[in-house]
């Protein structure tokens, strides 16, 4: 017996489209406003408290973001809690879902969430997206890769599964794409 099988978003209850039309993740996308709320946000001075010890900034190299979180207020709450605890920088990447490459509805859904995260990025160099949507054992996926990372508002590829004894993953480590 293998791993257990995992419906893909359209087939889960309560996912895929929604019975008025509107896909189950919302707020994917980032408005105009929230980038501009964002940007002010990003712009704010961080408080580097008093007292003892460190009180330099500090950057936070391990982030995650949920596919049912709305991004844009996501990134306001997390630059408000960045500036208040004297947080410079931080690495972000969605959640790690190890089917993401198994199903193209999934896979299609972290992309447009690392392409807004990439457009939060480009009004806030404070955040450093990772790319995470790509299945490392596809050659084609180098194309993906590549038009993220020429955009410059991706920090590089984040978290990859190769291995899963659970679910029975088994990536070769080197790819095309991986060795490029």
């Amino acid at each position: 017996p293998g791993p257990e099988a995992r419906p893909t978003p359209e087939a889960r209850p309560g996912s895929g489209p929604n019975p008025g039309g509107g896909p189950r993740y919302k707020g994917l996308n980032v408005s105009a406003s929230e980038l501009e709320a964002i940007r002010e946000a990003c712009a704010k001075p961080l408080d580097l408290q008093s007292g003892e010890g460190y009180r330099g900034p500090i950057v936070d190299t391990h982030v995650h973001t949920a596919l049912d979180n709305p991004q844009g207020p996501f990134a306001l709450a997390l630059l408000a809690e960045m500036n208040k605890h004297g947080v410079s920088r931080v690495v972000i990447q969605t959640d790690h879902s190890p089917d993401v490459t198994v199903h193209p509805g999934l896979l299609s859904v972290y992309r447009e969430t690392e392409d807004t995260w990439g457009k939060i990025a480009s009004v806030c160099p404070r955040i450093l997206p990772l790319i995470y949507a790509f299945d490392p054992a596809d050659d084609s996926s180098w194309d993906y890769v590549q038009e993220r990372l020429n955009t410059g508002h991706f920090a590089g590829v984040g978290e990859i599964e190769f291995v899963h004894s659970k679910l029975g993953i088994r990536k070769p480590v080197h790819s095309k794409t991986m060795d490029r």
